[in-house]
Parts: C-alpha cells; structure tokens; sequence
C-alpha cells in the first residue's frame, strides 16, 4: 500500500470535477511564497501544503439506538482527509419593499440564517495519519458521525473565522471512482448551529 502514488488533481476532477487545486511538488516553492509561512500547518505525504486542517471534536454524542432511543456515544477526534474541500454560503432574513414613488426600495433584514456548507473529499490511504489511516477506515469514521443526533464542534480556522464553531450534518454522499479501490470519494452537505442548553 505504502508505494501507491496518487495523482490527487486528477482524482478530484474525476470525482467532482474540480480542476487545479492541487498543486505538484514542483509549485510547492511559489506555493509558499504566496502563503505566509504561519498559515502552513504542515505538508502531506504528497507533499502538498496543509493550509486549514479540519477536525470533528471527540466528545459524547447523542444518537438513535436500534429502538429509536437517544444513548450517548463517546467518539474520538477525527481530522478529514488532506483532500477535503470546503464552500461556505450564508443568506440574510430580509424584506425588501419598493418605494410607492420616487426611486429604489427599502430592504429590512431581520437576521442572518445558518451558513449552509459543502465538504467534499477523497479517502485515501494516509500513512500520516494515527489512526483511520486507510480509505475505509476514513469512510467508516464519517459514517459513524454522520449518524450523530447533535452539532459537531469543527476546529479549523476556515471554520472559525466565519465564526462557525459546530455544525449539523444534513446529508452525506459516497461514491466511487472506477479503477481506483483504495478511494472513495465522500460529500458532505451541512449546516453551521449554535448549540443552546434548554432548561426546564
């Protein structure tokens, strides 16, 4: 498994149809010219920078037994794979309404709705990694937080300086590549929460 080379551009086109986001090696020197050093936190094995890791919190979470009964599950820790891209988009709650004479409109908004977020990825063989280090242990841990009934804290500064602490899982989709065993591509769509302590 440990020689297996990727091509990961290629792999994430094929997936999802995203093109030039992975540079190669050679690029890695113009790649950090660009990028503050700070905002590396490390490279993969591929060689590629780590700009924003992106870790679900390990903590006790509610979910669904067999009977439908809320039981608590202590999960670990897991930082997706080093493919994992992220997009953000966020609407406002506002009314607009146009002017009985002259010109333009008046748009009241009233609040901001939660930021709706697509994560996309590739599980694939990762010798860095502690644990999950294959494609379908990665799979198998997504799995076992995608059946959570709670928010899940992220850390990652992508998430954070958006103000995005926690998020809810909505739907999760896997595929597969043709050819390629050792990778499943996973997408995940979500919502940002505030998680809120109700007292009665």
């Amino acid at each position: 498994m440990a020689g297996i080379k990727f091509n990961i551009g290629e792999l994430l086109n094929t997936a999802f149809g995203v093109t030039n986001v992975i540079a190669p090696p050679s690029a890695l020197v113009s790649i950090q010219a660009i990028e503050e050093a700070s905002q590396i936190a490390r490279l993969s094995y591929l060689g590629t920078p780590v700009l924003h890791p992106i870790v679900f919190g390990g903590q006790n979470y509610n979910v669904y037994d067999d009977n439908g009964e809320i039981t608590q599950v202590a999960l670990a820790p897991f930082e997706l794979p080093v493919t994992t891209l992220s997009s953000f988009t966020r609407n406002k709650n506002s009314t607009t309404t146009d002017l009985a004479a002259g010109y333009g409109n008046v748009t009241e908004m009233y609040s901001f709705r939660p930021w709706r977020i697509e994560i996309r990825g590739l599980c694939l063989f990762d010798p860095v990694k502690v644990n999950a280090i294959t494609a379908n242990e990665q799979h198998l841990r997504l799995l076992e937080f995608e059946k959570v009934a709670d928010s899940i804290p992220v850390f990652s500064k992508l998430y954070n300086d958006k103000g995005i602490d926690a998020i809810n899982i909505l739907r999760i989709y896997f595929d597969q590549i043709e050819g390629r065993p050792g990778v499943i591509p996973f997408w995940i769509s979500a919502e940002s929460t505030r998680p809120q302590e109700l007292i009665l």
